[in-house]
């Protein structure tokens, strides 16, 4: 129970305050016809500009469909509500505070990784997001991270139909949304930067002691260096321009600030590591494709799409795997979610039958793979 809100909205139960908003309470709810926890978050403005960006953040989420942004799955006017994913995990911000420490490159590469993947997407729907920022990023348990919160969100070409012209987050702000001109793709990059910068150095790169005074100093170009050697100096040189006062010398769009992400992660050893502290542990292999295939007999069933290897034999000791499936893609093994892997990626699997679904970024495709692990050497298996 909620004070002050019915135990059913339209198909929901509520089950408890998750928290309060700007605009309104977020509640956990139950959908009982999916068989799903949700999160609702409610309208519960008075002033029409409010309400208006309320509209605005449901539609600008419902025209989007990528892995690392919130799902949104039913909005409705009446009463105004959002019903979209809950995610398992804190924010960007709580785990910064949280650690009191900054992140390592490692980490912040993998997370802005995520995050470039989703603002690529958004862009090449028409939809600029206008307030990226730690507060506004989810790092769930599993290790997926998710952009969320597009209430300022707006579509690219579109002037806003209310009076107001600044919207977002001070120090996540570009120049030239304090300049009072349009934001558009590039500003989203430079609040990707912003953040980037404050996982790697523990503070954002601009500071002040008023709005004004951090005004200034963003249209200027007045910040912090990072540290030394808190970062490869690819990573760092790829800050320094998404951070560049001048639009038009930060990256052309986020594909390609993914792209140099990408090969930022790559020049890693392969190593067991953590990408935050939320999530579990993921071993990843970074290096030349290896097109290697287990011996003994595979035999596909074209129906089923079922891959089979040698017979199980019972053992209780797991067996290195090795997954290739194009390129980046959101990961699930026996319907647990590893979260965001790239080829080849490298895993333990106890012998015995298990299944295996990667949804690629690049094209959207869903692989799924049932597949059986018997002891013995390395597995490689292609989901294609």
């Amino acid at each position: 129970m909620v004070p002050g809100l019915p135990e059913v909205i339209g198909r929901y139960r509520v089950l408890g305050l998750l928290g309060q908003g700007g605009m309104g309470r977020v509640v956990r709810a139950r959908d009982d016809a999916a068989g799903r926890d949700v999160a609702l978050k409610l309208y519960e403005g008075t002033d029409e500009e409010s309400r208006y960006m309320f509209v605005r953040a449901a539609k600008a989420l419902a025209s989007l469909s990528h892995p690392n942004i919130l799902e949104v799955f039913q909005y409705l006017d009446e009463p105004p509500f959002i019903a979209c994913e809950l995610i398992d995990g804190p924010t960007l911000r709580t785990m910064l505070d949280e650690r009191g420490v900054p992140l390592s490159a490692l980490e912040a590469a993998n997370i802005a990784y995520a995050l470039a993947q989703a603002l690529e997407h958004a862009h090449a729907c028409g939809v600029v997001h206008r307030d990226v920022k730690p507060e506004n990023v989810f790092c769930a348990r599993s290790g997926r991270v998710v952009l969320a919160d597009f209430g300022l969100a707006k579509a690219m070409g579109r002037a806003a139909t209310l009076a107001t012209s600044l919207y977002g987050s001070p120090a996540y702000m570009a120049p030239e949304q304090f300049a009072g001109k349009s934001a558009d793709a590039r500003s989203d990059l430079h609040a990707l930067g912003v953040t980037l910068f404050e996982m790697l150095a523990g503070a954002p790169p601009y500071d002040g002691a008023s709005v004004a005074e951090l005004e200034t100093n963003i249209l200027q170009g007045k910040r912090r260096a990072l540290p030394n050697g808190v970062a490869p100096e690819a990573l760092a040189r790829l800050v320094d321009q998404l951070l560049a006062t001048d639009p038009r010398a930060r990256p052309a769009h986020a594909r390609a600030v993914a792209q140099r992400l990408q090969h930022v992660l790559d020049a890693f050893p392969p190593e067991l590591v953590t990408r935050t502290s939320y999530a579990p542990v993921a071993a990843v292999h970074r290096g030349r494709l290896a097109r290697l295939w287990p011996l003994g007999l595979i035999a596909t069933a074209v129906a089923g799409l079922v891959f089979w290897v040698q017979r199980p034999v019972a053992s209780s000791q797991p067996v290195p795997v090795v997954l290739y499936f194009d390129g980046a893609a959101e990961l699930s093994i026996d319907g647990v979610a590893v979260g965001m892997a790239r080829e080849p990626h490298r895993t333990e699997l106890l012998p015995g039958r298990h299944r295996l679904e990667a949804r690629v970024y690049d094209s959207g495709q869903v692989l799924s793979r049932e597949v059986v692990i018997v002891p013995g050497g390395e597995a490689q298996i292609r989901l294609q």
